[in-house]
Order: C-alpha cells, then sequence, then structure tokens
C-alpha cells in the first residue's frame, strides 16, 4: 500500500540528511519529504532534475524493472540524486528519489565558475557556496550501503514497534557540598557584554581585521559556568547556536541583504548540529563571525540612496552580461545624466568603473585555480574578447590576469 511506503520512507529520512521524493504514474503526483531549504534561485534547477528522472523513468524499460538497479543523476551543478522504481499494490511503479546530495569536494573556484556559467548573481552565487557546505557527501562506497539500505527495508512490510517504558529517571541525590557564591570571583557578566558588543559592531560595519584578533580556540566556559558541565559539545553548540543568532541580527543591521544573511543562518544551524569534536565547533563558530563580517564588507548597502542601491543589485544581479549606464537607467525609469551624477557622488567612482571593479574582483576566484582560461573567464563575464578582460583587470587589480595567477595559484 502506498500508505505503508511513505511510512517506511519517513522513518528511512530520519537517518539521511537530505530530501526524498515519491512519485506514482497513476494518479500522478509526487509526495515530498524535506530534510534541506532549497535557495530559491536554486530551486528550479531541483524541480527540472527531479521531473527530468521522472520522465526518463516512465514507462521503464524491462532493464530498469530490475529491483537491484539504483540510477545515480548528476545534474550541471555537480549536485547528484540517487533513484530507483519500487513497485505498490496501487500502482506498477513508483519513482523513489533521493537528493541533493554531493559525491565530490568542490572547492570555491569551482562553485564560483558553475554558478557564473548558469548567469546566476554574485549574491546568488554566494548563497551557493554556503549551500554546497550543508549538502551531504557521500562517496562510493556509501551510497551503495545507502541504496542497500534503502532497497533491503522499502522491499519488507513495515512493522510499528511496541514500546516498552522502564523509568531509571529517579533523583538520588549525593552528599556533596552545593556551589556557593559561584559567579562571585567573576565579572563575566560586564567582560562579556563589552566584548559581545565589540564583535556585533565589528560584524555590523564589516571590522574583518577586529574579527580575525580573536582566537578559533577561545573557550566562553572560561569566564561563563557551564550549563552542561557533563556535555561540552552540547555547550559549544549552545554557544556556536547563539552567536549564530546575534551575528545575523548584527549583519542584518549593518545592511547584509536578507537572502544572504538567511541563508547564512540556516546552513550555519545545520553545520552547528553536525560537528562531532570541540575543536571542529570552535573553528566552525570561529567561521560564522568571519562569514558574517566579510558578506556585510562585501555585500552590504547601508546608507546609500535607493537609485544607488537598486543600480548595485542590478549589476550584481546581471554580472555575467554585458551591462551599461543607459541599461540601468533605464531599468530604473531615470535619465542616465541623473544617476549617473548620484552613484558617482556616493560611491566615488562612475558606474561604468564600478561595473569594471565588480567583475574583475569576481573573476579572481577562478583565476586563482588555473583551472579556467583566461579566455573562458573572460567570456564568461560578458567581455568582447580576452584582451579587453585583461585591460580591465590590470586597471583594478594593478597588475595582468597571468601574474595573479602566478601569485595567488593554489595547489589542488
Amino acid at each position: 500500500m502506498i500508505e505503508n511506503l511513505i511510512t517506511k520512507c519517513e522513518n528511512l529520512m530520519t537517518l539521511i540528511p537530505s530530501n526524498l521524493y515519491i512519485h506514482s504514474s497513476d494518479p500522478q503526483e509526487t509526495i515530498h519529504f524535506s530534510k534541506l531549504t532549497i535557495p530559491n534561485f536554486l530551486t528550479h534547477y531541483i524541480e527540472d532534475s527531479i521531473s527530468k528522472l521522472i520522465k526518463k523513468k516512465y514507462p521503464p524499460t524491462a532493464e530498469e524493472i530490475n529491483p537491484n538497479h539504483v540510477y545515480l543523476y548528476t545534474n550541471p551543478f555537480k549536485i547528484c540524486y540517487l533513484t530507483w522504481l519500487i513497485s505498490t499494490d496501487e500502482s506498477p511503479y513508483h519513482t523513489i528519489t533521493l537528493g541533493p546530495l554531493i559525491t565530490e569536494h568542490l572547492t570555491t573556484e569551482e562553485i564560483h565558475y558553475f554558478a557564473y556559467k548558469m548567469k546566476l548573481s554574485s549574491d546568488n552565487c554566494f548563497i551557493l557556496e554556503s549551500f554546497y557546505g550543508i549538502v551531504p557527501y557521500f562517496d562510493k562506497l556509501q551510497l551503495i550501503r545507502i541504496a542497500s539500505l534503502f532497497l533491503d527495508y522499502l522491499s519488507t512490510d513495515p512493522h510499528l514497534p511496541q514500546l516498552i517504558r522502564e523509568d531509571h529517571a529517579s533523583i538520588h541525590v549525593k552528599n556533596t557540598k552545593p556551589f556557593e557564591n559561584k559567579f562571585k570571583p567573576f565579572d563575566f557578566v560586564a567582560e562579556n557584554y563589552a566584548t559581545e558588543a565589540k564583535v556585533l559592531h565589528a560584524i555590523e560595519i564589516g571590522d574583518i581585521d577586529y574579527i580575525n584578533t580573536l582566537t578559533p580556540k577561545a573557550n566562553a566556559t572560561d569566564i561563563i559556568p557551564p550549563r552542561f558541565p557533563s556535555d561540552p559539545l552540547r555547550e559549544q553548540k549552545n554557544i556556536a547556536i547563539t552567536i549564530n543568532s546575534i551575528s545575523l541580527r548584527a549583519a542584518l543591521k549593518g545592511g547584509l541583504n536578507q537572502s544572504i544573511a538567511h541563508s547564512l543562518s540556516h546552513n550555519f544551524a545545520i553545520l552547528i548540529e553536525q560537528q562531532t569534536s570541540l575543536d571542529a565547533i570552535h573553528d566552525l563558530t570561529f567561521n560564522i563571525l568571519i562569514t558574517y563580517t566579510e558578506s556585510v564588507r562585501k555585500y552590504a548597502l547601508k546608507n546609500y540612496s535607493e537609485a544607488v542601491i537598486h543600480s548595485v543589485n542590478y549589476i550584481r544581479t546581471h554580472l555575467t552580461n554585458k551591462v551599461s549606464l543607459s541599461e540601468i537607467a533605464d531599468h530604473l525609469h531615470l535619465s542616465p545624466e541623473h544617476l549617473s551624477r548620484h552613484f558617482k557622488s556616493e560611491m566615488h567612482m562612475t558606474i561604468s568603473d564600478f561595473i569594471h571593479k565588480t567583475k574583475t574582483e569576481e573573476s579572481c576566484h577562478l583565476l586563482t585555480s588555473k583551472a579556467y582560461s583566461i579566455t573562458s573567464i573572460a567570456y564568461i563575464f560578458g567581455y568582447s574578447s580576452p584582451g579587453h578582460y585583461a585591460k580591465m583587470f590590470k586597471r583594478f587589480m594593478h597588475m595582468s590576469p597571468t601574474q595573479w595567477q602566478k601569485k595567488n595559484h593554489t595547489h589542488q
């Protein structure tokens, strides 16, 4: 029965940090179990991938009817899905699809390359990079084991367990001396509020230099009595959750785009619970502060006029296209002269210079890896020729693209 299939899938999804789709051909419907929140701009590609998988499996061929066959599909973003066919009493076949997941770790440069090839804005490119950080990774052996688990479990009838309760929760009071004046030796309240205020102000104004003076290994329990003394990992996770929350508010106050801010917050919340060691949670907590601060510095547009804010957002959205002053002015229903004057007054550069500066700065990610030719990078960012791109790059980065590669190349 389809109810049994749904119940079994719900049970399995408690173990898998991804999404699952059940599609039946008769009637035509898709049931969705969600563990990952997909960024809005990526939803279309995810749904398109699922739709292609379903269409390819109906009607199933004789080979596809094999109950041991599980198919691995990879979309243009190198996001993967496992899919297979299963029959029930109501319908000859259902398509079960598990994903998104990844089967290889991608570098920042690879993610940016995919994003710009797919004509994503710079904001969405950043969100995509953050999203890759929470998509579950499985190697070949793990994929086989997951597929085996699903196949074996889905081929049997579900059994509802009967819970037998045994209560061992009674409290045994130990004859130990209670804590007295625990807070007296520590003036931690004033110290913590002062430190917190400095950190939040640094995030709000994008002061990455101050954040870098902090240490990833700083242990808040040195000055705050622990709430979970028997579980230090839980203690640090709770601290990380708090830091994620207050950093989000500081970044929003600093003018960070809401979509970027809330995407970061959501992904960090998932990553916090995935950590299994104190070192890992310390590093992640520090990374939360760094990421919010860098995002404000790079993307926030606080205290600018609406015309300038809309202009910058338009440029970032169309970064891989040829963008001009007249095009932006027409989009904002302003005269080019009026927009040009206001933009230069507030940004201290012309719109044309800002466009080329933003394009060349964003292209640095791709140059660093040396995996992509200067010619292909030039065309990705909408330049008519590699020569024009190289000229603009040297103007704003003070060296040629080739010199940048030599200076910043990372060996992978």
